[in-house]
């Protein structure tokens, strides 16, 4: 294939992140104080006010402050940024759509129902960052998030020092930088860092020095709602798309008896494990760029698509990149398609993580189609050879 296009490598980098830019963007939430309390008592108590800005509470960032404020059983007071009020109330058994929909009156109502007694004797615990005002404008402590007594929260601030020093071990004194699809809140942090100087040209693509650099792909939640994992992650400078490399991935990280020097040494040995074989994975890239599936690409996608539950929108981005594409398409010009549907501002973070999964599986389930079917091949597998029709003999 003859280069069409070149990397404007100034334009796609001004779109990454600094490490500063990473740090000061986990640091919104570190520390965290934890403050513990029992429901069912009469002094604990939550208000809810209608908002004065015009802005509804649940339709805020979710580390603002919402107008919404829990007093604690010890009469102390506490702000809830919107995130952590939304939090309240699903451990009040009440789903986002509900809380969303109900007048602050109802809410207020129904909160501190299951806060004085339906939900007897609970224990709760209240992550705090930062300050907010109570009604007056006075200081108050700001709560970032609500969970389970048992819940520890694990340092993002920590997890990135050791990412950063097992690359430095590995690679020695090298920029890293941070892929700007990057969320972050107490519910999930999902982070991604590239390394610019460890990379691989691929060749026979429609663009001249096509260049990738390999990476990390952390996932986590402070408050335990999803276990924390690990992974290796490709990244293409030409339209800043990448793939997680779920085959280059550690084990995921149990919480339960977990403690923080435990999770840091997870993390050391969980980079290690995974930069050792990592460059590995750039093969698997190149290989993609001889496997064709013109002509069998909607079977391909269709199967991908329902694999990975990938959203319609998603679904119809990915094939009119496809379409757009033209010539003879590659499993290569495919891995770019789904993976460039990642890169849409608004999408959320879940269904980021989806196309970059079904990137990263592309990229290693690369043997070729299945004949019959026209799905990608089980690990292992090689494609049968074609079966030439039978010729009657007269």
């Amino acid at each position: 294939m003859t280069p069409v296009n070149t990397v404007d490598f100034e334009a796609m980098r001004a779109k990454l992140l600094s490490v500063d830019d990473i740090r000061e963007r986990l640091a919104a939430t570190e520390p965290l104080g934890e403050v513990a309390f029992t429901t069912g008592s009469k002094t604990l108590g939550v208000s809810f006010t209608d908002d004065q800005e015009g802005k509804p509470w649940h339709k805020r960032p979710g580390s603002e402050p919402a107008p919404a404020w829990l007093t604690v059983p010890n009469g102390e007071l506490y702000q809830l940024t919107a995130e952590a009020a939304q939090q309240l109330g699903s451990r009040c058994h009440m789903p986002d759509g509900y809380q969303q929909l109900v007048p602050s009156s109802v809410l207020n109502y129904d909160l501190n129902y299951w806060l004085g007694s339906g939900l007897g004797e609970t224990e709760l615990k209240l992550l705090t960052a930062g300050t907010g005002k109570d009604v007056l404008g006075n200081q108050v402590p700001l709560v970032q998030g609500v969970c389970r007594p048992s819940v520890i929260p694990f340092s993002n601030l920590g997890f990135l020092d050791t990412m950063l020093a097992r690359i430095k071990k590995a690679y020695g004194d090298v920029e890293v930088l941070g892929d700007y699809k990057f969320h972050h809140d107490l519910e999930r942090t999902a982070l991604r860092l590239i390394v610019p100087g460890k990379d691989r040209v691929i060749a026979g693509t429609s663009v001249h020095g096509d260049l990738w650099s390999l990476g990390l792909d952390f996932y986590s939640s402070v408050i335990g709602l999803r276990p924390s994992t690990l992974a290796g992650y490709l990244f293409r400078w030409f339209c800043t798309n990448g793939s997680t490399v779920e085959t280059a991935a550690s084990p995921r990280l149990s919480r339960r008896g977990t403690s923080e020097d435990d999770a840091m040494q997870w993390a050391q040995e969980s980079v290690d494990s995974i930069l050792g074989g990592l460059e590995e994975s750039f093969d698997q890239v190149q290989e993609l760029t001889g496997i064709l599936v013109e002509g069998e690409v909607a079977a391909v996608l269709q199967a991908l698509f329902r694999e990975f539950g990938i959203a319609k929108a998603e679904r119809v981005r990915i094939m009119e990149t496809m379409a757009d594409t033209g010539g003879q398409l590659t499993m290569y010009d495919l891995l770019s398609a789904v993976t460039m549907a990642a890169n849409i501002e608004e999408l959320d973070d879940s269904h980021v993580r989806r196309l970059l999964a079904m990137g990263g599986h592309i990229a290693h389930a690369h043997r070729g189609l299945c004949q019959a079917c026209h799905q990608l091949l089980p690990e292992g597998q090689e494609p049968e050879p074609a079966v030439e029709p039978a010729v009657a003999v007269s």
